[in-house]
């Protein structure tokens, strides 16, 4: 089988396009957003690439002759909608949950709004190989479907340590073989997770809060971070029942109440930790966290590191979360 072109990567010739703008993409008032890529593989039949966008609101518009496979940093958060194919399959909420899954020539389209943070370890793959390889492995040819937030018991591992070697303190030259064969093991494992859940296509929420109710809910959250925040108050913020609200709530959110309150604590003290130079204990109980150790805990729950690691790891990044130091 002749080889393939090898794929370049940077931002604009991936394939990968980013608008400052929050105006639909190619209107005369969008402004092209250029993304520094740190290429982690670089191969015929594969690549990875990682992307930092933080803060910085922005589009993002593709449609690739390859998969891509998008595995989101731990912490990564987005107000805003993603979907494709037209179809509109995740609202605001946290990222990395699972992986999102882009078959070669499908459209992808997302929209993060102030209050995102946004980093992205990316793995394309050219379809043809990954046909040969899974025919070999599977038996089946490898017909990967759309999926947001795919999850399967061996894929979180997986994703856990694609994230670990794409932080700049992990990136280790001669490390393709490793690379390549993880590819080939989180290509076999989508599979079979999208055999196992038999997902055709991902199912639209129904029953969820209206529009309307989730804004005021995010409000109110983002408002009390630092507060002990009642169900029955979120419940009256929406104007239903504590009942009907932790149903409709985790059918608009993909995540239950505490859950979706704590990742936004772990976000904000992330862009505190990153953006300012407050102690750790005032970053931790401008959060809403009792003490520090509490803190801790949860911040590497999340984050698989400690606020002090997260901090010197980020000390080359400007405010919004772009490296500044240029690409790797």
């Amino acid at each position: 089988m002749p080889t393939k072109p090898t794929p370049s990567h940077s931002a604009a010739s991936s394939g990968f396009e980013w608008w400052r703008s929050l105006e639909p993409a190619g209107s005369a008032n969008t402004d092209k957003l250029e993304v520094p890529a740190t290429s982690l593989l670089d191969m015929d039949w594969c690549a990875i690439r990682h992307f930092s966008l933080g803060t910085v609101p922005h589009l993002v518009d593709y449609q690739m002759d390859a998969h891509t496979l998008m595995i989101f940093d731990r912490g990564s958060f987005v107000e805003g909608v993603r979907g494709i194919e037209g179809e509109r399959f995740a609202a605001s909420g946290p990222l990395d949950i699972g992986i999102d899954v882009v078959p070669a020539r499908a459209r992808f389209r997302g929209r993060a709004e102030p209050g995102s943070n946004v980093g992205c370890t990316t793995v394309s793959i050219f379809p043809d190989r990954l046909d040969e390889a899974m025919k070999e492995s599977l038996g089946v040819n490898a017909g990967l479907r759309p999926s947001i937030a795919l999850q399967g018991e061996l894929l979180a591992p997986l994703a856990v340590r694609l994230r670990q070697l794409s932080r700049p303190e992990n990136l280790v030259a001669n490390n393709s073989l490793y690379l390549e064969s993880m590819c080939m093991v989180l290509c076999r494992e989508l599979l079979l997770a999208q055999q196992q859940t038999h997902e055709g296509r991902v199912a639209r929420p129904v029953g969820g809060l209206s529009p309307r109710a989730q804004r005021q809910v995010k409000e109110f959250l983002r408002e009390n971070l630092d507060q002990k925040v009642e169900l029955q108050a979120l419940a009256a913020q929406a104007g239903v029942s504590p009942f009907h609200f932790s149903r409709a709530f985790k059918v608009s959110f993909g995540l239950p109440p505490h859950k979706y309150l704590l990742s936004l604590r772990i976000q904000q003290a992330a862009t505190l930790l990153r953006g300012t130079r407050e102690p750790i204990t005032d970053v931790a109980l401008s959060v809403g966290f009792s003490s520090s150790g509490e803190f801790a805990r949860a911040f590497r729950q999340a984050m698989n590191c400690t606020p002090r690691e997260f901090r010197q790891a980020n000390a080359g990044t400007d405010e919004s979360g772009l490296n500044t130091q240029g690409n790797r």
